[in-house]
């Protein structure tokens, strides 16, 4: 009896152990050989490259779901997104340092399919040294009217490295942009006086500055600026669309001329161009600083083959003498 009863648990407990067995769950584990790159210390404008290393150290294969920089000055290249067990994977960073000075800490977000796991968090951390400082390197000049007062601001540049600076030569991408230099201390600091003349580009206007130095590592420096201008006569639209599938009796499309200053206006020589059955009347909203220009549609009206129907109008104001032209276009043929 004792030995029968002794064979029963022995059955049982292998029962057991093998149910135990079979209901353990596979899941995935990671492990990062380093997740905390120290670059020591580099000069700013340079990159910094790193290629974080993980194990998947668990029993389920693992899926790397979401891998996201905290700053847009880090990018991250293709990864490893699915890695058996025993196996490892690769998430190779880039850190662009343009723009920063002293300690700096940059932070990846990993997420997995580790069921309740955390995001893991990598991180770039080290000390970037100044070669050249501009400052600002992104110059805000202003709103200006078209033919509003010229525009200045003024930069500094500063040498932190032995080499002595020479500012060798400065290229706008704007025609109507001027530079000078101005020493500060030779070799070491200096101010750029940017002056940007009318006319003035409408609407949002952004340039550059290509400055051109001795300094290895900092050969070119670009500077944006950037301005608004505001017509001083404002027109629009600047195109009418319209359909010849809905032309209906009394279609209009109105043109709205008006001023933005104390600038007062007349309209000349009005007229239509390369089309038929439309008529053009003028309303002097508000004499002088607001005009509509309305243009009525028949339903005979139809787009001739080879030619946009144009509304072409000349202003006259204290700043001279300009023409406009509105193309009327086809919407069927969009």
């Amino acid at each position: 009896m004792k030995h029968k009863f002794l064979y029963r648990i022995f059955i049982m407990t292998c029962i057991l152990l093998f149910l135990n067995g079979c209901t353990t769950k596979k899941i995935p584990a990671i492990k990062f050989a380093n997740p905390i790159y120290n670059f020591g210390e580099t000069a700013e404008g340079s990159d910094v490259t790193y290629t974080f290393t993980f194990l998947n150290s668990g029993t389920d294969t693992l899926k790397i779901t979401s891998v996201r920089p905290t700053c847009g000055c880090t990018v991250v290249g293709r990864f490893a997104r699915e890695v058996a067990p025993g196996k490892s994977g690769d998430i190779p960073v880039v850190f662009k340092t343009k723009g920063f000075e002293g300690y700096v800490s940059k932070t990846i977000r990993v997420e997995t399919n580790i069921p309740e796991s955390e995001p893991i968090i990598l991180s770039m951390e080290g000390k970037i040294n100044l070669i050249i400082k501009v400052d600002p390197d992104n110059v805000w000049l202003g709103q200006t009217r078209e033919n509003g007062p010229p525009l200045i601001k003024t930069i500094s540049v500063k040498n932190y490295v032995d080499t002595p600076l020479k500012i060798i030569k400065i290229k706008p991408s704007g025609e109507n942009c001027t530079t000078k230099v101005n020493t500060i201390e030779e070799g070491k600091e200096y101010t750029i006086d940017i002056t940007v003349s009318p006319p003035f580009k409408m609407n949002q206007v952004k340039e550059t500055l290509d400055i051109m130095t001795n300094i290895e590592g900092r050969e070119l420096i670009k500077v944006k600026y950037q301005y608004y201008g505001v017509s001083d006569i404002e027109v629009s639209p600047e195109e009418i669309i319209i359909s010849t599938k809905y032309l209906q009796p009394d279609l209009k499309r109105i043109i709205t001329v008006k001023s933005n200053n104390n600038t007062t206006f007349s309209i000349i020589n009005s007229r239509i161009l390369n089309g038929d059955n439309m008529e053009l009347t003028i309303t002097e909203v508000m004499p002088g600083k607001h005009i509509q220009l309305v243009l009525y549609f028949t339903e005979k009206f139809e787009f001739q083959e080879n030619k946009i129907p144009t509304v072409s109008f000349s202003i006259k104001s204290n700043h001279g003498e300009r023409e406009y032209t509105i193309p009327i276009l086809n919407a069927d043929n969009l």
